[in-house]
């Protein structure tokens, strides 16, 4: 027997489908990552969804569930700094550095810009799956989306 969806997180088709603007789900895809540490230095995440002007505090438990892999360097620079040291160098072009590390069925390419002192590419992929990011620098918005809340 147990407990009933509702107690367990789940609900019927039907509440959203008569469900309206009161029904909705947090799109962790687009809200905005708040990512600070506490008082141990240990990563904490909050999302912040513009449309809903609230902010979600996401538990260690539940940092998987939303892409994060609750690393603060990796959160800081893409890529933490010890993964780096363990990656191979090529020639350096201008302010790029390219690093590349193959192991165990995957591999990670990073192309490191000295002067800015972060990555402008980044490229992970294994058996299953393949990432690739381009770090674009902006200037820093006029407000961050939690300033309003």
């Amino acid at each position: 027997m147990g407990q009933p969806d509702s107690a367990r997180g789940f609900h019927a088709a039907g509440e959203h489908a008569n469900g309206g603007k009161a029904h909705k789900h947090l799109d962790v895809a687009t809200a905005s990552r708040w990512i600070t540490k506490d008082a141990t230095g240990k990563a904490q995440l909050k999302l912040v969804p513009a449309y809903e002007k609230v902010v979600v505090t996401v538990g260690k438990a539940d940092f998987d569930s939303v892409g994060f892999d609750g690393s603060w360097d990796a959160a800081w620079g893409l890529i933490d700094a010890g993964t780096l040291k363990r990656m191979k160098p090529e020639p350096t072009s201008d302010d790029l550095t390219t690093y590349t590390l193959a192991e165990k069925g995957r591999s990670l390419k990073v192309v490191w810009n000295s002067r800015l002192k972060l990555p402008a590419l980044v490229e992970s992929k294994d058996r299953t799956s393949q990432r690739h990011t381009v770090v674009h620098v902006l200037g820093i918005p006029p407000a961050r989306p939690w300033d309003g809340l």
